[in-house]
């Protein structure tokens, strides 16, 4: 059985999507942990709807305080009862056979025990890769620091075996990777910085912490900063925003005169207009 894992954070406009994908899949062999890293939303009444419902599969919903993307990895893979922990965020969606494959790759292994986990290819679309893809054998053998031999640059839908993550669970938080990233980025006050979910494994309070560095660097520094995430409050305190759908400038919007927060109302009522599709914005 594959264990399908979500870590969720304020997504309760979007992860409907990725339900619907879990429904539509071909073979059903699966469960879905879900936990939510303290989200202020709906999330948690959304989850309590779906699980009176009669669903083709066991899903597990637990909600913990907001504590970072890797401390929510650690409680998922120790609530696990797959054989493979496949981490799909809460604003990704699969492909209908994206099971049946992931379970066909593990069939094709021998018994070794070498093997980590297998990997493949995510997309914007059903016929658009994000970054690089193997042009030779339909199969390889890598390591993750060989990607690059391969021309496997970009991010990858990857599942790794339940029983391994168990055994090397996170011992430094992604969070803390990150304050120490952007305190290294900072630290010799800058002209440009080039953030890339700068706030993706932090706490809410940690992520109000950095952005509010970011704004001092910017009005005080007078400092650039070019941002990626697809959180809406972090997004709210950028000065002008471009929306991305299929690697495509989709929208724009400017915060001029309003305040963050109707700059942050004006950012949601973008993602509704775009029916949860929105991939980026900078």
């Amino acid at each position: 059985m594959v264990t399908v894992f979500t870590p969720t954070y304020n997504r309760a406009y979007i992860i409907d999507k990725l339900y619907k994908s879990l429904l539509a899949q071909t073979d059903k062999n699966f469960e879905w942990v879900v936990v939510d890293d303290g989200s202020t939303d709906n999330t948690e009444k959304y989850f309590k709807e779906i699980l009176e419902q009669n669903s083709p599969f066991s899903i597990t919903y637990v909600r913990q305080s907001n504590g970072g993307k890797h401390r929510a990895i650690n409680r998922g893979v120790q609530l696990a009862r797959g054989e493979l922990f496949f981490i799909v965020d809460s604003d990704d969606y699969l492909l209908e056979d994206a099971i049946e494959k992931l379970i066909q790759w593990c069939n094709g292994l021998d018994n070794s025990k070498k093997w980590a986990g297998v990997s493949g290819a995510k997309g914007y679309s059903s016929e658009r890769c994000v970054g690089g893809v193997f042009d030779g054998a339909q199969y390889i053998d890598a390591k993750n620091s060989q990607r690059s031999k391969y021309n496997l640059y970009g991010d990858k839908a990857e599942a790794y075996f339940t029983e391994i993550l168990k055994k090397y669970p996170y011992q430094i938080s992604g969070g803390q990777k990150q304050r120490v990233a952007s305190a290294r980025a900072m630290i010799t006050n800058p002209k440009l910085v080039l953030a890339d979910e700068p706030t993706g494994a932090l706490d809410s309070k940690s992520a109000r912490q950095l952005l509010e560095n970011f704004e001092f660097l910017n009005k005080q520094l007078n400092a650039t900063i070019v941002m990626v995430t697809h959180d809406a409050f972090t997004a709210s305190y950028a000065h002008r925003i471009l929306f991305i759908k299929d690697g495509k400038v989709f929208n724009e919007i400017v915060k001029g005169n309003d305040t963050r927060k109707q700059f942050f109302e004006k950012i949601i009522e973008v993602q509704t207009l775009l029916g949860g599709d929105l991939n980026d914005c900078f």
